[in-house]
């Protein structure tokens, strides 16, 4: 996806207005500067070593309609409709306040969503350049069914003091019985994101306090912890791209049995990424490496992944987008096959 800069990034930690705007009344005179609409037509080839091909088939990924931006004199929100290749459809809604100056502005945020993207998405908190999510943000990197890229329930509150973006939100817990499953519990996130230049390069830091139930059938009321500290940055250097994050997840008090062998579980992720523009085409090669380890004192346990491709703009602004994305899967261990993967995707826009 096109990285924001400090200004795009602002302009949504604003209420999607600008921070000199915030007081002034927005008022919805144009609904075509509210709507948008997105189509992802996808090609994907998996195939693991010794093994028959797993997939070689087209798909129309996702079809979104999004409707977005700032109302009134201290409101803004964002819905977007979505339909993925399964048939399911799936609806986000976040709605924003915000109130102060310039420099210095307070907020609260409600909804469900993308809440690290959302709440600005710096560096390794925006989404991926590519086609699929690095391995730390797009899985669970523990048992513990929380996967840190997908879409949480919640309230924010939030202070942006000039360039820097402080915030505290509470959240459904994460159930046990499945991945997305919600218990009556609520978690609790703290992040800091800082943006140190004009490009939108930054720091950004988030940590997940979390706790929840069943997670085996065998103890399903007793309850477990689980933290998850995640830290990302970025620099342009020209027209070349630096990013890397690094993901410790812990978890305690875990019911020992069928489904741990331990009650504590210490795992870890990062990946790290390079990107080229070539301008003045808007050509972008990139290539990743990423490794996640759900338990740091098991042996060959670990996914790394080497990904690479391309990205090209048909135009501009980039209406029309064309994606190449190359993926070898390198487990660790002998026990596991090697994986190869092909992504195609074409990205419609207006």
């Amino acid at each position: 996806m096109p990285r924001l800069n400090a200004r795009g990034i602002q302009f949504k930690w604003a209420g999607y207005r600008m921070p000199e705007e915030i007081g002034e009344n927005a008022e919805v005179t144009r609904l075509q500067d509210y709507v948008a609409a997105r189509t992802l037509v996808q090609y994907l080839y998996e195939k693991a070593s010794g093994a028959a091909t797993e997939t070689n088939g087209f798909s129309v990924d996702n079809v979104s309609v999004f409707v977005g931006g700032a109302i009134g004199k201290a409101y803004g929100g964002l819905v977007e409709l979505a339909r993925a290749a399964d048939g399911e459809v799936e609806a986000l809604v976040s709605a924003s306040s915000v109130w102060g100056s310039e420099r210095r502005f307070g907020g609260l945020r409600a909804g469900q969503g993308h809440m690290l993207a959302l709440g600005g998405g710096v560096a390794g908190f925006d989404r991926a350049i590519g086609i699929a999510p690095p391995l730390p943000f797009g899985m669970s990197n523990t048992a513990v069914p929380l996967n840190l890229g997908g879409d949480l329930v919640g309230v924010e509150a939030f202070l942006v003091a000039g360039s820097n973006r402080s915030s505290v939100q509470v959240v459904n817990a994460v159930g046990g019985e499945a991945e997305g499953s919600r218990s009556t519990s609520k978690d609790l996130v703290l992040t800091n994101q800082f943006v140190w230049d004009a490009a939108g390069a930054g720091i950004g830091a988030a940590v997940y306090l979390g706790s929840t139930q069943g997670l085996a059938a065998e103890a399903a009321s007793e309850r477990s912890r689980y933290t998850r500290v995640a830290v990302t940055a970025n620099k342009y250097m020209g027209n070349f791209e630096a990013l890397g994050a690094y993901v410790l997840s812990r978890d305690r008090d875990l019911p020992v049995g069928d489904e741990f062998a331990r009650a504590r579980v210490d795992g870890r992720a990062f990946w790290f990424s390079g990107q080229h523009t070539f301008r003045p085409s808007p050509l972008t090669l990139f290539s990743r490496w990423e490794v996640r380890d759900p338990d740091g004192d098991a042996v060959d346990d670990a996914d790394r992944r080497f990904v690479a491709g391309g990205v090209l703009p048909l135009n501009l602004p980039e209406f029309l987008r064309l994606a190449l994305e190359y993926r070898r899967d390198l487990p660790q261990g002998g026990s596991r096959p090697r994986r190869n993967g092909l992504a195609v995707e074409f990205q419609m826009t207006f």
